[in-house]
């Protein structure tokens, strides 16, 4: 058990600093750990352990079902091909920086998912409006993961058309080049990247 903690708290410390908290690894470690404490703490000398438990994994659901739904989504939407190298490209000319380094489509589809099952949790610290409405009936698991995979794959479609007419135009000063590829910056992995020159971008430029 101990063990099992340590490698829990050691990965949520990396998924702190992954999300952009400007910690070392020791600190977003002992960060986590102390609150995982505090919340065990209070579990075992406040309240009740097992009912605060249950309470707690019936909310969770309702974060964790839209986030492993858009994960699966998008494997089956790419049918789990992925360029691994670019996956750690964490600069602009990665395939999967989007819109400065954020993928809009999975964070409007994970939070629309997250609204939708909290409407239809029932738990005992709250139920949700639907299902007050469906007598107490907890829908959110299955609420949650279809509402978030549908809309994930509605958006990540009309993002891939919007770029189908358009080039993805790379600036590389230091090297006074331009690299252009037609299509969107997912396209990177089976498509060739056109490289100019100074002189030849300068001559596109200006037609």
């Amino acid at each position: 058990m101990p063990a099992n903690n340590a490698m829990t708290a050691y990965s949520s410390g990396l998924a702190l600093q992954s999300v952009g908290l400007r910690l070392r690894r020791s600190r977003s470690v002992l960060l986590d750990g102390s609150m995982g404490v505090a919340m065990t703490l209070y579990a075992l000398l406040v309240s009740n352990f097992l009912d605060t438990v249950s309470n707690m994994m019936q909310l969770v659901v309702t974060v964790m079902g839209p986030v492993m739904a858009v994960y699966v989504a998008d494997v089956l939407w790419r049918r789990n091909r992925y360029d691994g190298i670019e996956l750690g490209n964490e600069t602009s000319s990665s395939p999967y920086w989007y819109s400065g380094g954020i993928n809009w489509a999975g964070t409007a589809a994970v939070f629309t998912g997250i609204a939708a099952a909290a409407l239809c949790v029932a738990a005992p610290v709250y139920t949700g409006p639907i299902a007050n409405a469906v007598g107490g009936v907890d829908l959110s698991l299955p609420v949650g993961l279809i509402v978030s995979a549908a809309l994930y794959v509605v958006l990540m479609r009309s993002y891939r058309t919007r770029w189908a007419t358009l080039a993805t135009v790379l600036l590389e000063p230091e090297h006074r080049r331009a690299r252009i590829l037609a299509g969107t910056p997912i396209d990177a992995r089976r498509r060739s990247w056109i490289t100019l020159d100074a002189t030849e971008a300068a001559c596109v430029v200006g037609g």
